[in-house]
């Protein structure tokens, strides 16, 4: 009996310090903490306008394979952005330049984590660069509140709907859904305007053009589809890079291919967005205008980000991003943005699954019949 004693304590003892590391553990779990990479590897940063419940330490994830973790977040004090520093794993490198960065959950209520998906831009990402392409964090709050407030999965559904319509519809033409707007802006007050740099000339200007020849040829537009192509067609060789667009669409899948297909799949896929969408052209109603904010420069030197609001009246104005880059002397759109919402993203999401099972060819080959079709589902009207 004297010898249960002791056997008995240490047994306790014992449990409750098993006990006790597995709370630990939990705890740690449960707030998104991880135990240091030590002192090798080098670190990204990723600018988000939403962050949600991300904290420091959570995990950097490729494929969903840990590759890192977030090392700080920081708020600008001049955009009031939150700026996130990741530190990366020493054998994860060479990241493509236009590699996009989101934050997700891990199920429902789990855990918040970045998600990287890499590119095919042939440059790579430095120790120390600002990732480019983000998305930021989906509040459930906000989401159900709309869910509530809004006429319940149908209301949710429907402004979803129109804003993924809108995407393809604006790039549909080298963003002609929405430039031909810009044009009002320069009848705004002066003081609401920001100072015009000469990406802003270049949208400003397209605007003024474009919307003038709409409204001058609008009746041979509507008799004449094929005008309508044709100088849309020119519009796009104008202002929107489409063979950039399209590589930073296809992603992954443009690395190693040839330039020939690249450009197979930005024709196609412009010629599919314009059977789609761009008959809309002609069906502007009222008169939404559009405020230009101002230019900032992309990291990395890569280009400049034209803000403008879009704005209706009865509505709250849209946040409307062109993303430009100077090719050949000339600055040219690659990319659009809207609440949040890219272009490129977007596309790239909704083709990644097609291009691994049958490849570019096929893909282009397919828009271009119809028989697939970019943007939501549906007639696209």
């Amino acid at each position: 009996m004297a010898i249960r004693g002791p056997r008995l304590e240490f047994s306790v003892g014992a449990f409750l310090l098993l006990a006790l590391a597995s709370l630990m553990v939990l705890a740690v779990a449960s707030t998104n903490q991880r135990w240091s990479w030590g002192g090798e590897g080098y670190e990204l940063k990723a600018r988000f306008s939403q962050v949600g419940q991300l904290r420091k330490q959570a995990p950097v994830k490729i494929g969903g394979v840990t590759v890192g973790q977030v090392a700080a977040i920081d708020l600008d004090p001049v955009k009031f952005e939150s700026i996130v520093t990741l530190r990366m794993d020493s054998k994860v490198k060479d990241l493509p330049a236009d590699t996009s960065a989101g934050i997700f959950t891990s199920g429902l209520l789990g855990e918040s984590y970045i998600g990287l998906q890499p590119g095919g831009d042939p440059d790579v990402l430095k120790p120390g660069e600002e990732i480019v392409f983000t998305q930021p964090a989906v509040d459930l709050i906000q989401l159900v509140g709309k869910y509530m407030f809004s006429g319940g999965a149908g209301a949710c559904n429907g402004t979803a709907t129109m804003k993924m319509k809108l995407i393809p519809a604006l790039l549909a033409s080298s963003l002609l859904l929405a430039t031909p707007f810009l044009a009002q802006a320069q009848a705004a007050p002066a003081a609401a305007a920001a100072p015009q740099g000469q990406a802003g000339k270049v949208v400003i200007d397209a605007s003024t053009r474009i919307l003038t020849t709409l409204q001058q040829r609008r009746a041979e537009f509507s008799g004449n589809p094929a005008s309508l192509r044709s100088y849309i067609d020119s519009e796009l060789n104008r202002t929107f890079d489409r063979d950039y667009a399209a590589r930073l669409v296809l992603g992954t899948h443009a690395r190693g291919a040839a330039d020939a297909d690249i450009k197979l799949f930005a024709n196609a896929m412009a010629d599919n967005l314009m059977q789609r969408y761009g008959s809309t052209l002609l069906n502007i109603q009222g008169k939404p205008s559009f405020r230009l904010k101002g230019e900032s420069p992309l990291p990395g030197n890569r280009g400049v980000r034209v803000s403008t609001e879009l704005v209706r009246a009865g509505s709250e104005p849209t946040p409307v991003e062109y993303w430009m880059r100077n090719e050949g002397g000339q600055w040219k759109i690659f990319d659009v943005n809207i609440e949040g919402i890219s272009y490129v993203q977007t596309f790239r999401n909704q083709f990644d699954a097609p291009l691994r099972q049958k490849g570019i060819k096929q893909v282009a080959t397919e828009l271009r019949s119809g028989s697939m079709q970019a943007g939501p589902a549906g007639n696209g009207k």
